[in-house]
Order: structure tokens, then sequence, then C-alpha cells
């Protein structure tokens, strides 16, 4: 049994979060477990919309995750947004940033990409890759 089976995909709107989900599930042939916007979103959303809710995050997490963290250019983004009619908010990306980084500080395993540099399908490949270096005992 795979020890780190659970993969939370993070980052702002537009990043691609559930495009990988389904990259990961068809490369791995459902291996393992990719979900998008999760802990890290909701703490992320709670301090960018000033929501009151508060979250235990050794109680949230299980030992078994790992979390990616999509991000990309402003300039890149700004136009995913504009393809699907939505607004730009780049004020977000600092935030998510930041609660990532709390999350690797706490000691988590975080994997971050840019997806304006990368394609879903090399991405998807480098965590599954990254998956079995974890379970089979490599420290990453």
């Amino acid at each position: 049994m795979n020890k780190y089976w659970m993969i939370q995909i993070e980052g702002i709107d537009k990043t691609g979060k559930d495009l990988l989900c389904n990259y990961i599930g068809i490369i791995s042939n459902h291996k393992y477990t990719p979900y998008s916007r999760g802990i890290i979103s909701l703490l992320s959303y709670n301090e960018i919309y000033d929501r009151k809710q508060e979250y235990e995050i050794r109680e949230t997490v299980g030992k078994n995750w790992v979390f990616v963290y999509l991000y990309g250019y402003n300039k890149d983004i700004e136009i995913r947004c504009k393809i699907n009619n939505e607004e730009f908010r780049g004020i977000d990306e600092p935030i998510f940033k930041q609660n990532v980084d709390l999350f690797e500080q706490l000691g988590y395993k975080v994997f971050r990409y840019n997806v304006s540099k990368m394609t879903y399908f090399d991405i998807a490949n480098d965590i599954i890759s990254k998956m079995e270096d974890l379970n089979n005992g490599y420290i990453l």
C-alpha cells in the first residue's frame, strides 16, 4: 500500500487544477486520488473574502497528502480569464503563496509548477514520478 496517495491541487483561478486532476488520473491509471481546491484554498479565500472561519490544519490534513501548487505568469492567467469572460484577480496569488509556504514550513510535501512554462502532461508525469519516489522511500 502506498504511503502517499492523496494529491491536493491548489492555485488561483485559471491555473488548470481540474484539468490536471484528469491528467493524473488517466496517466496513473487512477492509482492516486487527485482533487482540486482543498484546505489551502479554504485558508486563502478565508483571508481574501474576510471570512471568519477557522481551521485546525493538523486535524484537517491527512499524513498521506501531497500538495501541488499551480501558478503562472500574470499575463498568461489574465488571458485565460479573458477567454473565459472572467475577472482577473492577480491579487490572490500572494495570499495563496503565503499559505503554500506555511504548509511547506509545517513539513508537508509541496510540489510547485508554473503552468505558463510546462504542459499538463509534463506536470502530471512529474507528479506521478515524485509520488513513486516518495512511496519507494526517497526523500524529496
